[in-house]
């Protein structure tokens, strides 16, 4: 078949795809004059394939250490919020997936120990399987009341290499025990 024998209809012509196309639909193409195929999961755009979302259960209480209360994935209102194979986390520190640029957030609720003190927390990364952690980000508040809470959150991007090797936790810092409070 040659070129001139090709209407200008052969592919308008046709029904429309509905929706998008499989991964494993093919296209034809001409690399560098050579027709080839090629399937759809090679040329699809890429996008958010990855998140995740956890909250603490219980609070943590102290002034120092990895928050570590209970976690889970957050399904308030039947809300399974994860997409792709999800994080995996023991004892506060969470686990990644999959390579990639992740968005790294954490929020929480504190109460501080006393009137007039600053509680806050660390978020920290290990590309090395825990072994020694970095920082990546960290927030701080303040109350200036007794049993008074304050609200604190930072986020931060993290390009995770390794995501056999990459780790992230929360610290909390306090100056008296903060009662960390995420549900």
């Amino acid at each position: 078949i040659t070129a001139a024998m090709v209407g200008n209809d052969l592919v308008s012509g046709k029904d429309a795809l509905a929706a998008e196309p499989a991964d494993t639909d093919e296209f034809l193409v001409s690399d560098a004059g050579v027709l080839k195929r090629i399937d759809y999961s090679l040329i699809k755009g890429g996008g958010i394939t990855d998140f995740d979302s956890w909250r603490l259960t219980s609070a943590f209480t102290g002034s120092g250490g990895t928050i570590d209360g209970s976690w889970e994935r957050q399904d308030t209102n039947s809300q399974n919020i994860k997409q792709g194979t999800g994080m995996t986390q023991s004892s506060g520190v969470f686990t990644f997936p999959n390579t990639g640029i992740w968005k790294v957030e954490f929020w929480t609720n504190v109460v501080p120990g006393a009137a007039s003190n600053y509680t806050g927390f660390y978020v920290n990364y290990s590309a090395n399987s825990g072994s020694n952690y970095s920082y990546l980000n960290g927030a701080w508040g303040h109350a200036d009341t007794s049993g008074r809470s304050v609200t604190i959150a930072a986020s931060n991007f993290l390009n995770v290499s390794n995501a056999s090797t990459y780790r992230v936790k929360a610290t909390a810092s306090a100056t008296t025990n903060g009662v960390y409070q995420g549900n």
